[in-house]
């Protein structure tokens, strides 16, 4: 067929490229397991170091690879930095998908300046991000690049937001959004579910009016036209890191959300009811964790005073309007006999601002279900890992200081290397315009 033809010849092009070596850590988990296998198949040419803390579950990525002659594994424990900097010495790009990266990201970021080796991470919370802007100028003095949020949210989500801020002359307002789906039964390690609860409660910084603001994460809701099978469907303005990059990137931007959640909608409530449970301290980070786990798991022993707040979480949904008591008894009537919804998510950008005289308001979305290339978070999140790893790995000129992923490649060329990498196309929707 034409596909492999194509594919045929792009990959004999892609290995008279120069060899790189390339580092992974955390290359067993989730998302990042995702990019080594396309990263492997896509350019075998490279040296390849993945390393991980888990060395069993390392060799099982191992073993999933078509091409292995290139790729040597390595156990390591990042936080302890000898190891670490012999693991990054000599490297052309370091690819970091090990969180919470609030623990983790400048304790490589670090490393990596001291190596004066290239850096890239799917970095989603807040505090590691504005460290990364801190370390800009050490970046650059060693001659480092710093990419930042390579991921989806942020990620795609900031490379379609970019889009419709340079279609406007003026900006007034941008708003991104994301929503994860039910993705059955499964087991989640607990870096992502700190990273959960760490965006549920608490501080979260935004801007407004031209600086930067602190609002309350997943207290304020608002329903966005999130388009395919979700239609309008109600998100939180949640702690995430684009509203720190866009307003970087883009400086006359006055103000900027981003909202957040899940799907089915007691779920946004059972997580915000663990959260700020634990932000009160009425229960531990252990027992948050471990009662989510068990919760999407469908295990058994999930602790009774843990169901409390999260029952208190979903009631409080209800209480506020935000959701349906009959919405809320036919989640908890699934759950119950361990019934999933099909797949629905999807992420948005939305800009306010002037075209031609004009105030506009202008939406692109990108929507999936089922089994979609996008319906899954670690598939989305480590295909544009991956898509913008080769984005870096092929600029013609090195770059250096921290660099956002809205400043790497727009969002139809890391979609079209998503598919370079043999997955299929996903349907993209066209910007909505409207005049206000």
């Amino acid at each position: 067929s034409f596909f492999r033809v194509f594919r045929s010849i792009s990959l004999s092009v892609m290995a008279t490229q120069p060899k790189k070596r390339i580092v992974v850590i955390g290359a067993a988990g989730n998302m990042t397991s995702v990019a080594v296998r396309a990263l492997v198949q896509r350019f075998p040419q490279h040296d390849y170091l993945l390393t991980d803390y888990n060395l069993e579950a390392l060799r099982t990525v191992h073993g999933e690879l078509t091409h292995k002659a290139a790729v040597r594994l390595e156990a390591l424990d990042l936080y302890q930095a000898d190891l670490l900097a012999r693991a990054v010495q000599g490297a052309d790009l370091v690819i970091l998908g090990a969180g919470p990266f609030h623990r983790t990201a400048a304790i490589v970021i670090r490393a990596c300046i001291a190596a004066r080796a290239d850096y890239l991470d799917i970095d989603d919370d807040v505090e590691s991000t504005r460290e990364a802007l801190l370390l800009d100028g050490e970046a650059r003095e060693a001659g480092v690049g710093l990419y930042i949020g390579c991921g989806a949210s942020p990620g795609l989500t900031s490379c379609l937001a970019a889009e419709l801020i340079n279609m406007c002359q003026e900006v007034e307002s941008v708003e991104v959004a994301w929503v994860v789906g039910d993705e059955g039964q499964q087991k989640m390690g607990r870096a992502v579910l700190e990273h959960v609860l760490h965006i549920f409660a608490g501080d979260c910084a935004t801007w407004r009016h031209g600086a930067p603001f602190v609002a309350q994460s997943f207290v304020d809701s608002k329903v966005l036209p999130m388009g395919g099978a979700l239609g309008d469907y109600r998100l939180y303005e949640c702690a995430h890191p684009e509203t720190v990059m866009l307003p970087v990137s883009f400086p006359h931007i006055r103000d900027a959300w981003c909202w957040g959640g899940l799907n089915p909608q007691p779920v946004n409530g059972l997580l915000m009811g663990i959260a700020r449970a634990q932000q009160a301290g009425k229960l531990s980070a252990d027992e948050a964790v471990t009662f989510i786990q068990k919760m999407m798991a469908n295990e058994s022993g999930a602790s009774f005073k843990a169901w409390f707040y999260a029952f208190k979480g979903m009631l409080g949904q209800v209480w506020r309007g935000e959701n349906t008591l009959s919405n809320l008894l036919k989640f908890l009537w699934n759950a119950s006999r361990g019934k999933h919804t099909v797949t629905k998510a999807a992420v948005l950008a939305r800009v306010v601002g002037t075209q031609k005289g004009r105030r506009v308001e202008l939406i692109k979305r990108q929507s999936s279900s089922g089994n979609g290339v996008f319906s899954h978070m670690g598939m989305a999140t480590g295909l544009a890992q991956a898509a913008f790893s080769v984005a870096v790995l092929q600029q013609k000129e090195r770059r250096v200081g921290t660099i956002f992923p809205e400043k790497i490649a727009s969002y139809s060329e890391i979609t079209q290397e998503i598919v370079r990498f043999g997955y299929p196309a996903e349907t993209e929707e066209p910007v909505l315009v409207r005049e206000l």
